[in-house]
């Protein structure tokens, strides 16, 4: 994390990170079970912010968000991980099950708003 801290003060003089605009619960066993899912890996969207990268590419509540550019979304610490470390501009694919399937979206990551 601090190199990717340092990397960013060099490039861009601050510390610019990317967003999405969900908010995720860890996946415990009665989130699993209300949700159908195989196992407790990944992070279940209970928010989407208004206007946010996330709504625009279509992910809604009850989504589960697996995959991150391919990496694998272990719990929404993992995802905050990556959302950080990516520029915003840049295009992610992120693989999702909803209503017990796998479904892929692109997302435009957004610049982190300040404070938030």
């Amino acid at each position: 994390m601090a190199k990717s801290v340092y990397e960013k003060i060099l490039k861009h003089g601050e510390v610019i990170s990317g967003y999405l605009g969900v908010v995720t619960v860890i996946i415990n066993q009665q989130v699993a079970t209300q949700l159908k899912l195989p196992n407790l890996q990944g992070a279940a969207v209970v928010n989407v912010l208004k206007d946010s990268p996330a709504e625009k590419a279509g992910i809604i509540p009850g989504d589960v968000i697996v995959k991150w550019n391919d990496e694998v979304v272990e719990d929404p610490q993992a995802l905050n991980h990556f959302v950080s470390k990516t520029e915003p501009g840049d295009k992610v694919t992120i693989e999702l099950i909803r209503d017990e399937k796998p479904v892929q979206v692109e997302v435009t990551a957004g610049k982190r708003p300040q404070g938030k």
